[in-house]
């Protein structure tokens, strides 16, 4: 990673970590041969009172159950910087070229 990524990934790391407090809890449908992340809630309160829609909506696909993954602040703040500074990556490419 070149210098300047470097520098903007901190500087997103430490803005990000005034907006997040909680872990992040992606969901998923399964089955026991295999899952689909359906939902991702930014605190445990929201997704606990979504559960029983979820669990509905579940049957009606017809998976077996609900699961999910709890997700640090560090974890998701990590993903989303490499996201955004992935978008930004290719808007600079598309705009001015490969340079």
């Amino acid at each position: 990673m070149s210098n300047s990524k470097d520098v903007l990934k901190k500087i997103f790391r430490e803005k990000m970590k005034d907006h997040f407090g909680q872990p992040m809890v992606r969901v998923y449908y399964g089955s026991h041969v295999c899952s689909e992340e359906i939902a991702v809630f930014y605190d445990e309160d929201t997704y606990i009172a979504c559960l029983p829609a979820l669990e509905k909506q579940a049957k009606e696909r017809r998976w077996e159950f609900v699961w999910e993954s709890m997700v640090d602040d560090d974890v998701l703040i990590e993903e989303l910087s490499d996201s955004i500074l992935a978008r930004r990556e290719t808007v600079l490419t598309e705009k001015w070229g490969d340079d």
